[in-house]
């Protein structure tokens, strides 16, 4: 009986040792729980409070900066400034930039120079210089000369010339020669000298151009507008003489003058002449344009006459010519006219 009661103490011990265990471990967890939750808490507490007290310090710190900068700036006189030359390059490190430069500019003006070298191709030669092939050319429009091309000794070449009919030639040369329209021209004292024929200016006048020296030469070519052309007119000055012309035989164009006026007023224009001629007078300022035939009158001297008006400065152009008869022929013509203000 005495071992059944031990035994059965002992299971009863062990019993109750289990269940305080038990009570001992949940009591542990609870705590633990508890704890941890506190631990969070406070933790959290301390970190803001920790926030706040930096940036207060930081604020602090900042307002504190400022108010330095404040009272430096109160403080500091334009002599104070900063000495931006302690930070400037140094000798050296200025000649080593300098250096690069330089070598960058010779390097810029080799490759310009590679660039300037590429020659520009030459002008297309229209023509081969033959009769059947004339080399073509057109002066230049500025001063009106050309150049021919190398024409070998004892030798010619053929050119067709656009834009200089009615022109005269020149060529100071006294070993060129020019056939023209079937007339040769020789150089006298040194240079060759005639009127070319008169042709429109889309039109190509054929020159025969020689060379009579024993070597080869290149003839410069200078045409001019002969004076009492439309492009170059015989200039007047005064009104008060009388201005004559001679033209000769198929001169479809006729005699041009320029006058300026000096002052404003009428002028009136009177012309004879041999054969049965016209005048025409253009006032450049307006375009004014009166003509023999439509504004003509006849004076008690049986003059013809016209009128124009003017003021001081105007640009005044006279024409006159011989007027085609019925087989539409030019006849040779010698003209007068003369000129007053009324």
């Amino acid at each position: 009986m005495n071992n059944n009661f031990r035994i059965n103490q002992k299971k009863n011990n062990r019993f109750y040792l289990a269940v305080a265990l038990l009570v001992m471990l949940a009591v542990a967890f609870t705590c633990l729980a508890s704890c941890g939750e506190e631990t969070n808490e406070s933790s959290v507490a301390a970190s803001s409070e920790a926030e706040s007290s930096v940036n207060s310090e930081a604020n602090e710190s900042v307002n504190n900066v400022s108010d330095e900068n404040s009272e430096t700036s109160e403080n500091t006189s334009p002599d104070d400034t900063y000495d931006v030359s302690d930070n400037s390059t140094s000798g050296d490190e200025s000649e080593e930039i300098s250096d690069v430069s330089e070598e960058s500019e010779i390097d810029t003006e080799d490759e310009s120079s590679e660039h300037s070298d590429t020659s520009e191709p030459e002008p297309e030669i229209l023509g081969s210089g033959t009769a059947d092939d004339p080399y073509l050319v057109i002066p230049d429009p500025e001063n009106m000369t050309a150049e021919t091309f190398e024409t070998a000794a004892n030798s010619s070449e053929y050119y067709a010339i656009y834009r200089v009919g009615g022109m005269y030639l020149t060529i100071e040369d006294e070993d060129a020669y020019v056939i023209c329209d079937g007339v040769k021209y020789e150089a006298k004292k040194g240079k060759v000298s005639f009127l070319v024929p008169s042709a429109m200016a889309t039109e190509a006048i054929i020159f025969e151009i020689g060379n009579n020296a024993s070597e080869s030469k290149i003839f410069s070519l200078s045409f001019a507008n002969i004076e009492g052309s439309h492009q170059n007119p015989e200039k007047v000055n005064t009104l008060e003489d009388e201005h004559s012309v001679s033209l000769e035989a198929e001169d479809s164009t006729g005699y041009y003058y320029r006058y300026v006026a000096e002052k404003e007023g009428i002028i009136k224009f009177a012309v004879t002449a041999d054969v049965d001629s016209v005048m025409l007078v253009t006032n450049n300022r307006n375009s004014a344009q009166r003509t023999t035939e439509a504004d003509g009158s006849v004076g008690d001297d049986g003059t013809m006459y016209v009128e124009i008006e003017v003021q001081a400065g105007d640009e005044i152009i006279i024409n006159v010519g011989a007027k085609p008869n019925k087989r539409g022929k030019y006849p040779a013509a010698n003209i007068s006219w003369t000129a007053e203000y009324l």
